[in-house]
């Protein structure tokens, strides 16, 4: 049974409830009654859902998952927001004292995705329906469509992380991307899609008053690696890669491996000092094809796999099957590693070398400030 199946069906069964049990539901109901307390305690409830998820959220992106960091984080508003709606439904039967959420406790991502997968599951099919069915005997219209409106989005939330969880259990962080890199809030129910409808299925809002989540990062580091004996100085690579500057206001031109002629510059070593300095971020590495062909010989390359998301290309057109083999090596050790699907330049840094030397046209393959800052101090001759 597909998403949109399973979704319908419960949706169908949950509107026969409401439109057979209610009719005639009074506007307010006994504020001694179990509706009150099962309100405050789907405050107490939604407001340490928010908590988790967001300290999930942290979880996720210090072991380089931004992505499922993202999902939770939208999901930790919609909870929040539930919450909210709860607590407004109190103030009008009198309620004073709101509750404060608990501390979370956290584990790592695969078993945060899983405790979120069985709360979420617990919620529409046991705690918010019995709460549902107890305006049965204490009746009110305010309740009843909360509690609709929270069990429509709490199953929608279950079957995302579900799927995110299969994914990461498969190594298949690919899916995860395509997938979840874009997501929608309704603003009324709080259900987060992974599509822009025209309507919320919950609450039938419109779709165009969702919220949107799409990913971004802070910084893009244009990273220079230390060479012993480099034939072009370390500030000349810097002063050419000033040039990344123009392709956003968050690239950063990076000095962290000029550890002079002397000392070898290993790409853990960097990464651990770029953790240092950013505990909480999620480091993503590009290389190209040839890189992550060659990844196995890199220095504590396992331990570097559990650091950082590698992101690699093909670095020519054709077949690419050494590239899905490296991949595939990677993602038996643990790596994480996204492949982008992009047209290839057919060019190498060895050939554009060689143009540079002999005075030969540049143009398309390099940008021209590169190519003048080159011929001004005479480099590559």
């Amino acid at each position: 049974m597909n998403i949109k199946h399973r979704k319908l069906l419960s949706t169908v069964l949950i509107f026969a409830l409401a439109f057979g049990m209610f009719a005639g539901m009074p506007i307010k109901a006994n504020a001694a009654g179990p509706t009150f307390s099962n309100l405050v305690d789907s405050v107490q409830h939604k407001l340490d859902t928010a908590e988790e998820y967001k300290a999930y959220a942290e979880v996720a992106l210090a072991e380089g998952y931004p992505v499922i960091a993202g999902l939770f984080l939208a999901t930790a508003e919609a909870e929040a927001k539930q919450a909210e709606d709860a607590w407004e439904i109190l103030l009008s039967m009198g309620a004073t004292v709101k509750p404060d959420p608990s501390m979370p406790t956290v584990g790592n991502t695969l078993q945060n995705l899983d405790t979120a997968f069985n709360g979420e599951l617990v919620a529409y099919t046991s705690t918010y329906l019995n709460y549902y069915n107890d305006l049965n005997i204490d009746p009110m219209e305010e309740a009843k469509v909360f509690f609709y409106k929270t069990m429509g989005a709490d199953e929608t939330h279950k079957i995302n992380f579900g799927h995110v969880s299969d994914y990461l259990v498969s190594n298949d962080y690919d899916s995860i991307e395509s997938e979840y890199g874009k997501l929608y809030r309704c603003v009324n129910c709080g259900e987060v899609v992974t599509a822009l409808p025209a309507n919320c299925q919950v609450c039938s809002k419109a779709g165009s008053s969702f919220v949107e989540y799409t990913r971004n990062y802070s910084n893009l580091y244009a990273m220079l690696y230390h060479k012993q004996n480099a034939a072009v100085s370390f500030f000349d690579r810097m002063k050419m890669a000033e040039t990344f500057k123009k392709c956003g206001d968050n690239i950063v031109i990076s000095g962290i491996e000029n550890t002079g002629k002397k000392r070898k510059s290993y790409t853990f070593s960097t990464v651990k000092k770029l953790k240092k300095k950013y505990p909480d971020a999620g480091v993503f590495m590009l290389i190209g094809s040839d890189m992550a062909e060659s990844f196995e010989t890199w220095h504590l390359y396992r331990r570097l796999c559990a650091c950082v998301t590698i992101v690699t290309a093909n670095r020519s057109s054709g077949n690419n099957t050494a590239l899905k083999t490296a991949i595939e090596k990677i993602k038996r050790i643990g790596g994480k590693v996204v492949a982008l699907d992009l047209e290839p330049i057919e060019i190498s840094s060895t050939e554009l070398r060689q143009k540079l030397k002999s005075g030969e046209s540049t143009k398309g393959l390099l940008s021209e400030y590169v190519a003048e800052y080159a011929t001004k101090r005479n480099l590559y001759r």
